[in-house]
């Protein structure tokens, strides 16, 4: 099985961008500044799939508890970017 090395700098590249920062909150001014100074300013690729609902603090406001990430489909997909890009 033989890789070329195009193949495997996007895959790094790939893999490497999970961990940049993705999505900025902006809390909303009603939760007040003590509840928004628990909130992450960022949230990378990697905070949703592989701690999803636990990044955010969700025992201040637990309706953000209903909220789903789709973390297992952000996983899935690197692994099947992984595979694809080493079989092909």
């Amino acid at each position: 099985m033989k890789i070329k090395w195009p193949v495997l700098l996007i895959l790094a590249v790939a893999v490497a961008s999970i961990f940049l920062p993705a999505v900025g909150l902006h809390v909303h001014a009603q939760l007040g500044e003590e509840v928004a100074a628990l909130y992450p300013e960022t949230l990378s690729l990697a905070d949703l799939m592989f701690r999803g609902k636990a990044a955010l603090p969700l025992a201040e406001v637990p309706a953000m508890g209903l909220i789903s990430f789709g973390g297992g489909w952000f996983l899935a997909g690197l692994i099947f970017l992984l595979a694809g890009g080493c079989v092909g």
